[in-house]
């Protein structure tokens, strides 16, 4: 088919050297409103003209667009869209709420596991107490990995508290996981110091962080071996330190 595009080569053109792009596209329509010819310039001087004199020419119009076969949505179509989405939405966001909820128990959880791993290794890599403490008195608020030198006490890490929606069942949590604990020399927690922290969703999912002299911690789900299960449950998972 024969070329429908044309370049205008003009006087002092820019240095050819230069990346060539065309600049915006001037339309010139003639009165019946028809687009026959297109004009651009370009980054090195040139104009181009395109014709469409000889081929399918396109009128901006209603009548055009019907032919092309080309319409926008009804009101009824739209409504029903909408009406779609809606329900979607409904389905959709409570499971991923609950998802979300979840997530954020896991992530805690999984804090609260750091944090007593890395006060038991300071502990024995220094051979002196290493304390794991609740900010203000409250789990919630977050919690420090800290010693104490000389009369001054020294923070190691401080960790978030629990994100929204995650709470400290207090029904499930015993022992120094109440308030505080610390870790001797050899990695060891005192009698009271074991114990059980239990985390709680708002979707009602519980994660139990369990304790034992020995200080290694192990994971347990309540819902399967019971309130604050003893370390020794075949339902709880040892987590590696």
């Amino acid at each position: 088919m024969e070329s429908n595009y044309y370049k205008i080569v003009l006087p002092n053109p820019a240095d050819a050297t230069l990346v060539n792009a065309l600049g915006p596209v001037g339309d010139y329509s003639s009165s019946d409103n028809w687009t026959r010819l297109l004009y651009a310039g370009d980054t090195q001087g040139n104009l181009w003209k395109f014709d469409f004199t000889k081929d399918a020419p396109w009128k901006a119009s209603a009548e055009t667009n019907s032919a092309l076969g080309l319409s926008g949505f009804t009101l009824i179509e739209m409504m029903v869209v909408v009406a779609l989405v809606a329900i979607l939405g409904t389905i959709a966001v409570p499971g991923f709420r609950d998802l979300l909820l979840n997530q954020r128990l896991a992530s805690n959880t999984s804090d609260f596991v750091a944090a007593l791993s890395l006060a038991r290794a300071e502990a024995m890599k220094r051979s002196q107490k290493v304390a794991l403490e609740p900010i203000d008195d409250d789990w919630s608020n977050g919690w420090e990995v800290a010693m104490t030198v000389g009369n001054e006490r020294e923070v190691l890490r401080t960790f978030d508290g629990l994100r929204t929606g995650v709470v400290v069942d207090t029904s499930s949590t015993t022992g120094g996981l109440k308030q505080a604990l610390a870790y001797d020399a050899n990695g060891f927690l005192s009698s009271k110091a074991a114990g059980c922290l239990t985390l709680k969703a708002e979707t009602g999912r519980r994660s139990s962080i369990v304790l034992a002299m020995s200080g290694r911690p192990k994971l347990c789900d309540p819902d399967k071996s019971g309130d604050c299960a003893s370390s020794g449950s075949t339902t709880c998972r040892a987590v590696a330190s």
